[in-house]
């Protein structure tokens, strides 16, 4: 019979001593950084004048949002917890979180452009027909007085959290629940004023020399000055409210399923609410970051829906958590280590979501040393 020495040693190596280390998440990351780049971020903003640091920060802002939304200060920790340097093929090493603010700032400057990019870019995808729109707001709350942003009041607050100043954000989905264009406002806007100062958005929804489609709005905005506004800039209403038939009602249900998911993935999936920043900025642009954010989840989600996956996004990150990157390490009798960092093997459940969503996992980045022990 072999001693056990030579039955733990298998072609060279030590088999009892194999072990591996520094493993990270890689699966919600790769879902992220796929629908990242079938969106063609990285490349609008190249032409944005974005240097390839900037646009890697910004991923990385915005697919942390989607994954596990953390603060600007802890963003590099939660980078280097995850598979996005060998995807990325950039380790950051050294970098500071500073980063990350400055790049919130150049998002929110190029705010109009990005979203027209991104609406225009869902909608060729997908070859969506945008017959309706839903107009509503929403607000989020900060923790503190918050005196250096003058948007900060409050105001009615949807939490119950009329102790804190907050922010009104008014959004506007198509009826696929894909996010079109926003606005920050103060926190004590009122739904009905809100409407005059976003006339332009919904104009700007809508491509040009297209019809203008039906605008969905809750009651508390439908006043008359406002519906003679949508008409004078041809659009067709419809009234969220108690006074519509039955059948009438359940077709505006059907319509306003996914641009309510949207309102309620914002709030909860992405952390838009409570917002952690103070200056006026850096709130509307940790706005801006969560919508963009949302844009990756409604593409991931909608291309899952074409082939009748309904899961949540919650439920596709827990499915998705354990396929992860990791070092395994090969100790050999004579004295030298191999380090190998790749990509482990999916579990079938997840290479079933890979294939719905056409992202090649046979083929990862991935890289070897040799380590030779002292003696």
């Amino acid at each position: 019979m072999p001693s056990k020495t030579d039955a733990d040693v298998i072609d060279g190596v030590l088999a009892d001593k194999v072990a591996h280390t520094c493993t990270a998440e890689l699966g919600g990351v790769l879902v992220g950084w796929s629908a990242w780049n079938r969106l063609g971020m990285s490349e609008l903003l190249h032409s944005l004048s974005f240097t390839h640091d900037q646009a890697l920060s910004a991923a990385i802002s915005v697919i942390n949002r989607l994954v596990e939304p953390s603060s600007e200060h802890s963003l590099l920790d939660w980078y280097h917890r995850t598979g996005l340097p060998e995807l990325m093929d950039n380790p950051l090493w050294g970098a500071g979180d500073d980063r990350f603010y400055r790049i919130s700032d150049r998002l929110l400057a190029n705010k109009e452009r990005i979203e027209q990019h991104l609406r225009d870019k869902q909608m060729s995808l997908f070859n969506l027909e945008r017959t309706v729109l839903l107009y509503d707001l929403t607000n989020t709350h900060f923790e503190g007085l918050c005196k250096d942003n003058p948007k900060a009041k409050r105001g009615k607050n949807k939490q119950k959290r009329n102790d804190c100043p907050q922010i009104v954000v008014g959004m506007v989905f198509d009826q696929h629940g894909f996010e079109l264009s926003h606005k920050v406002f103060d926190g004590n806007q009122s739904d009905a004023k809100s409407l005059v100062e976003m006339i332009g958005e919904l104009n700007a929804s809508v491509p040009k020399g297209t019809e203008k489609p039906l605008v969905i709005m809750d009651a508390g905005v439908a006043t008359a000055a406002n519906l003679a506004l949508l008409r004078e800039h041809g659009f067709g209403y419809l009234v969220n409210d108690h006074t519509l038939d039955e059948h009438d009602y359940w077709k505006l249900y059907i319509r306003l399923t996914h641009a309510e998911a949207g309102f309620k993935s914002l709030k909860t999936d992405l952390g838009l609410r409570p917002n952690p920043h103070h200056k006026e900025d850096r709130v509307d642009g940790h706005v801006f970051i969560c919508i963009i954010a949302y844009h990756l989840l409604r593409n991931i989600l909608w291309t899952l829906e074409q082939q009748q996956d309904y899961r949540s996004w919650e439920t596709i990150k827990r499915i998705m958590s354990t396929h992860c990157y990791t070092t395994i390490l090969l100790p050999t009798k004579e004295g030298v280590t191999h380090r190998i960092r790749k990509a482990g093997q999916p579990e079938e459940c997840q290479k079933e979501i890979y294939r719905a969503l056409a992202i090649e996992w046979t083929n990862l980045p991935s890289h070897r040393t040799t380590v030779s022990q002292k003696r």
